[in-house]
């Protein structure tokens, strides 16, 4: 059975589990969202801490550890080759570096973070810095699209039994398109049940 919301104050449907969130309730920034605050920038440990509770902050952190160790091995690979005496211990000691960076970073994450010297912290910081402050990314599943796009696809007389509109564009330059529901809730459940169609609404 395929279930759909009528989104209050309007006829508009949305897969019923995947109603839209509509920007007057989105947070206006990654740190008011996670409710992290300048200080929780101030010193590497203070970003450890923080991303310990907010997934998107330390997935940033793991990206730049993977950047740095990739910077490194391509300097290194690059230096492989040479034959001078000042290229090879510039060699070994990409090395040594290396192996203190392994690709499984979970126990080494916090050690290269905490030891970073004060123009990388400072890259860094400016890195989450200016995380914090964009909008969080809304990566919730479009119901409303969702909604649409069965309607589209589904028999048309099935549509107007039921009384479902497909509206692309409600004016011109309109960038609103969905699937409205022209009867009543209670109207368009009894003409499902009797013709047999697997499709409820609700409100």
């Amino acid at each position: 059975m395929d279930e759909f919301t009528v989104l209050k104050d309007s006829n508009t449907l949305a897969v019923s589990g995947m109603e839209p969130i509509y920007l007057d309730i989105f947070s206006e920034s990654n740190a008011e969202e996670y409710e992290l605050k300048n200080e929780d920038f101030s010193s590497a440990e203070h970003i450890l801490t923080a991303s310990a509770g907010c997934s998107p902050l330390r997935n940033l952190l793991e990206n730049a550890y993977l950047d740095h160790r990739e910077t490194l091995q391509n300097e290194a690979n690059s230096l492989q080759c040479s034959q001078a005496e000042s290229k090879l211990s510039e060699h070994i000691e990409l090395d040594a570096n290396l192996k203190k960076l392994p690709p499984q970073y979970e126990k080494e994450l916090a050690n290269w973070i905490t030891q970073l010297d004060e123009k990388q912290f400072e890259n860094l910081q400016a890195e989450v810095t200016e995380w914090s402050r964009r909008q969080p990314e809304n990566d919730k599943p479009d119901g409303q699209a969702a909604a649409l796009n069965y309607f589209r696809d589904l028999d048309s007389e099935i549509c107007e039994l039921l009384g479902v509109s497909i509206i692309e564009g409600d004016h011109p330059g309109s960038s609103y398109f969905a699937a409205e529901l022209d009867n009543s809730i209670e109207e368009a459940n009894r003409i499902a049940i009797k013709h047999g169609i697997p499709i409820r609404f609700c409100e």
